[in-house]
């Protein structure tokens, strides 16, 4: 007779990163909705009692009785788009559709901003700009075009999630994060080191502080690096 055991094992629950910025932006939202109502009652926004000898102002019991009842089903659905993680997921879609759109080196001249140049001083072509050339383009005109060009119905979601985004942004520009960055440039910049342009610096400083985040991502991701056009990277190997 064979004796089987029943083997348990424990469940561990990580969050993902995007659920981590979900679960942000719900107590965002929240926050917003609470200041929202709080200035609301200040201004006195409140709706004014009804006088009870005002016949006008009140609706009969028969009045409210032929009303048609409004769904279930469009009540759940109208709830479900209000949700944080809809109105985020919205967000994100709405970037991702405009930025493929953008020609860079006309919407940059037309906001104030300089072209994508190459090596050699001549300006990039479109089609060969990368993520990485996009990291120093000040994004605050693309989120203005983005709430201003956006639908009425969604403006104002549109509106709290580049808030919330450019909040979180914000956070890389504390004081200690840059005290760190500035430790570690003088690190790197050395008396033998002075002819270092500040390009070339402010890439190692970045390098840097992230390399112990990044030599953990290469061990994890090790076996998918080699399968991806990085674009950016081209000509670059990955050492394992």
């Amino acid at each position: 007779m064979m004796k089987t055991t029943t083997k348990t094992t424990t469940k561990t629950t990580k969050t993902t990163i995007t659920e981590q910025i979900i679960l942000k932006f719900e107590h965002y939202y929240k926050q917003h909705a609470a200041l929202k109502a709080s200035l609301a009652l200040q201004v006195g926004m409140v709706a004014p009692v009804a006088d009870a000898d005002d016949d006008d102002d009140l609706s009969s019991d028969d009045d409210l009785l032929d009303e048609a009842p409004v769904s279930a089903a469009l009540q759940a659905a109208a709830a479900a788009a209000k949700k944080p993680s809809a109105i985020l997921k919205r967000f994100f879609s709405m970037i991702k559709e405009h930025s493929k759109r953008i020609k860079w080196q006309e919407w940059l001249p037309a906001h104030a901003q300089q072209e994508i140049m190459n090596p050699n001083g001549t300006p990039k072509d479109e089609e060969d700009i990368t993520e990485m050339d996009l990291m120093t383009v000040n994004i605050g005109p693309f989120y203005c075009d983005l709430v201003g060009n956006a639908a009425q119905e969604v403006k104002e979601e549109i509106a709290l999630a580049v808030s919330f985004i450019m909040a979180r942004m914000g956070d890389n520009m504390a004081e200690s994060w840059c005290e760190r960055q500035i430790h570690v440039c003088n690190q790197i910049m050395t008396c033998d080191r002075t002819r270092m342009g500040s390009d070339l610096l402010e890439w190692l400083a970045v390098l840097r502080m992230n390399r112990a985040w990044m030599s953990k991502r290469m061990k994890i991701f090790a076996g998918l690096l080699s399968h991806l056009d990085l674009r950016a990277t081209e000509g670059y190997m990955v050492l394992n």
